[in-house]
């Protein structure tokens, strides 16, 4: 009975350090973290998960269950239960940024939880198991996978590695199928949210030889002992124990495949000879070296690490002697101290998935979200090292206190300017700037910033920059084009986005960006192939159809505008532009034809009169109905021959229609009455032009400039002249007019 007492006793006493020790984290994650209650979403990844997310489960049918499809068509790496947290928070929040913050801060508070209390089990040590799960809670190489919404998967995937630690120590204690079928399905939904997990089967290994000790080793290595408090006497042949792991490996395996086949589907898996197997083996070396360096000496964090171009040898090399020398190291101490071997083992695997050795989507040298598990392994090598020079110097319990105390508190203040610079888009993207040089990533998304607050100036510095440190970055140079034309600068804007559509031909954005610097240049009837060409790559771009039908408008061809404007609004009906444009052009039709009742009706009553006939043929060349139009000049000219004007605008109608020599023709005629017709002289070069004769083109544009035509926005814009414009002589032409000007 005395027994029983005691062991109550014992286990309210533990239980109540438990909770004091829960309590402690939840107070130090809160201290550091509460001010994201106030953040802002980040333009990084945040609008594909969160934004996206919200439009899909909104616009879907099936309400959820698109996130179980294999390919999202955004990039995206099939990720299926962490799209549905999105959705949840989609669903009760929706886009209160701050509140999909919280949601983070709780999943790492839990998982910071469940650390410490797995640690607390395994090791039977309460101090060590709280200092460890403090690191991880409060370390600023963590704030990432907390700050960044986006990295929910990080978080997630990591509350389902604990629990599945947590299952299979239980299951180790007292083996059962039912114990083990759950082990199984929390590792399940562990992949499902991120595949990192893959390599969790090696830690369960790992947590076999030590602090388990389930390995039977052969009887001249049975001296292997390790000092532990865990009851688990019945001890496997270590082959037994890979048999054991068997479902778990084929789960990574299927988890790998899935991976891979998901971003395939996307054409976002980087190809093999973006980055050298040579580059990304020496980076995998030594980022291992750089993220040791980081936790312990967390500065100049960034959310980009820019990839290398090249690493020199010497240090590849000095990496790679580190390494070795630091595995020697602990393993001729893994009798001694076994903790080494197995924090070191932790660190090394779990980083494994992440090294880049084979990539996808937009790859960083590094990345701080991916040491949030690994750096668990180095953290418990740290408390354990800690604790023995603490002994060695015969430090008081309450001395070692005040030093840990005393280290805790810089973590935190570290951390807590770390989750700052999280609060917004700028704030973020200038610390990464500064932590980092060369950083091609992290200038186009600080002028994408600049360029929305309407700071066009600094956005073009930044977008050069980028494009400096990487002439062939297509989103760089895209976005440098969209902002120089938001600026007025459209030649410069024309020149990079018919760059980029030699390099992406495919690419509808493109071509339609293009048209639309080229329309506000007045050059209307060169942007409309553009528009077309957009239309034809995507078949569902409605703006692309808006803004064809926008310039169909400009160039009178109302009815297929009309059309124009209606398909953009069958794609998108919510698109208030077209449907704006739409009403306009039909409420302009309605006056165009009650013009044309009158008109008609006119010319009904006075069949005689050439002036009605004239006018009415002005309104058909208007409105695109040239044959009309052409009738109704032949018809005044029969009832007033040798009138100036009819002569000249039916000449424009043949020209509209296609046959120049007819209408050339009658334009010689006209020079004839007139000389000194400039007009006429600029028709018979546009002509000449549409008929590739450049050289003759040329000729008749500089008698009607000689003539007196000085409309030189309409020569620099008009598309007639388009087949002239690369000739030596027109551009001298103009060059002239620009000096003279000057």
């Amino acid at each position: 009975m005395n027994n029983l007492f005691n062991n109550t006793q014992g286990y309210l006493l533990n239980a109540r350090h438990s909770v004091w020790g829960v309590f402690a984290l939840m107070i130090a994650i809160v201290t550091v973290y509460w001010q994201v209650w106030h953040f802002d979403f980040i333009r990084f990844d945040d609008p594909a998960y969160v934004l996206d997310t919200c439009l899909k489960t909104k616009n879907s049918n099936d309400r959820f269950m698109w996130i179980f499809r294999f390919h999202q068509g955004d990039g995206k790496y099939w990720q299926p239960l962490t799209l549905l947290s999105h959705i949840a928070d989609c669903h009760f929040f929706g886009l209160e940024s701050g509140l999909h913050h919280f949601t983070n801060l709780i999943f790492h508070l839990l998982n910071s939880i469940l650390l410490f209390l797995f640690l607390k089990q395994i090791l039977t040590d309460f101090w060590k198991s709280f200092w460890i799960a403090l690191l991880f809670a409060i370390h600023p190489m963590n704030v990432e996978s907390v700050a960044w919404i986006s990295e929910r998967k990080n978080l997630i995937s990591s509350l389902f590695f604990f629990l599945t630690l947590l299952a299979y120590f239980s299951y180790v204690k007292k083996p059962n199928r039912l114990k083990y079928l759950v082990l199984i399905f929390v590792f399940m939904l562990g992949l499902l949210a991120k595949p990192m997990l893959i390599t969790l089967p090696a830690i369960l290994l790992l947590l076999d030889w030590w602090p388990f000790q389930r390995i039977s080793f052969k009887k001249n290595t049975r001296s292997i002992k390790f000092t532990t408090k865990l009851d688990i006497s019945i001890q496997k042949p270590f082959s037994y124990l890979v048999l054991e792991k068997i479902p778990l490996f084929l789960l990574s395996i299927l988890s790998i495949f899935l991976t891979i086949y998901s971003v395939q589907g996307d054409q976002n898996l980087v190809s093999e000879n973006q980055y050298s197997m040579k580059l990304r083996v020496a980076n995998a070396i030594t980022s291992i070296v750089l993220y040791i360096g980081k936790i312990f000496w967390p500065v100049n964090l960034a959310v980009f690490y820019p990839y290398p171009e090249r690493i020199v040898y010497w240090k590849i090399l000095i990496a790679i002697l580190f390494l070795i020398f630091l595995t020697i190291f602990f393993l001729r101490r893994f009798r001694s101290s076994p903790y080494l071997v197995f924090g070191w083992s932790w660190f090394l695997i779990t980083l494994l998935p992440v090294l880049g050795i084979i990539q996808a989507g937009l790859w960083p040298a590094m990345a701080d979200r991916w040491v949030y598990i690994p750096a668990v392994g180095l953290f418990l090598i740290i408390i354990f090292t800690g604790e023995k020079i603490a002994v060695k110097l015969s430090l008081s319990r309450k001395t070692a206190l005040i030093f840990a105390l005393f280290f805790t508190g810089i973590l935190m203040q570290i951390s807590w300017h770390q989750v700052r610079y999280w609060q917004n888009n700028m704030s973020l993207w200038r610390q990464t700037l500064k932590a980092t040089t060369r950083n091609y990533t992290a200038h186009n998304n600080m002028g994408c910033i600049l360029m929305k607050d309407g700071q066009l100036d600094q956005a073009i510095h930044h977008f050069q920059k980028a494009m400096l440190i990487k002439p062939s970055g297509s989103e760089a140079r895209m976005n440098l084009a969209n902002t120089l034309s938001r600026q007025g600068m459209y030649p410069e804007a024309i020149e990079h986005y018919k760059k980029l559509f030699q390099k992406h031909p495919g690419n509808a954005l493109i071509f339609n960006n293009l048209g639309n610097a080229i329309f506000k240049t007045g050059r209307v009837n060169e942007a409309i192939p553009y528009y077309i060409k957009a239309i034809q790559l995507e078949p569902n771009y409605a703006d692309a159809y808006n803004n064809l039908g926008i310039s169909l408008w400009r160039n009178n061809r109302k009815s297929k505008a009309l059309v124009m404007f209606q398909k953009a609004l069958v794609i998108n009906p919510d698109y208030e532009q077209a449907y704006d444009n739409l009403t306009r052009l039909i409420s302009e039709q309605k006056k165009t034809n009650l013009k044309l009742n009158l008109l008609t009706e006119k010319s009904a009553q006075s069949p005689d009169n050439p002036l009605l006939l004239f006018q009415l043929g002005d309104f058909f060349q208007k409105e695109d109905k040239i044959q009309q139009a052409i009738a109704c000049y032949q018809k005044a000219l029969k009832l007033k021959p040798g009138w100036y004007e009819a002569k000249k605008q039916l000449s424009v109608s043949f020209a509209m229609k296609g046959n120049y020599e007819v209408s050339f023709s009658i334009l010689r005629d006209l020079i004839t009455q007139n000389p000194d017709d400039a007009d006429a002289y600029y028709y018979m070069a546009c002509i000449r032009s549409r008929q590739n004769n450049s050289a003759e083109a040329v000729q008749w544009l500089q008698v009607a400039v000689n003539k007196g035509f000085s409309d030189w926005k309409r020569i620099e814009t008009d598309g007639n002249l388009n087949n002239v414009r690369s000739n030596r002589l027109f551009q001298q032409l103009t060059t002239d007019h620009v000096r003279d000007v000057h």
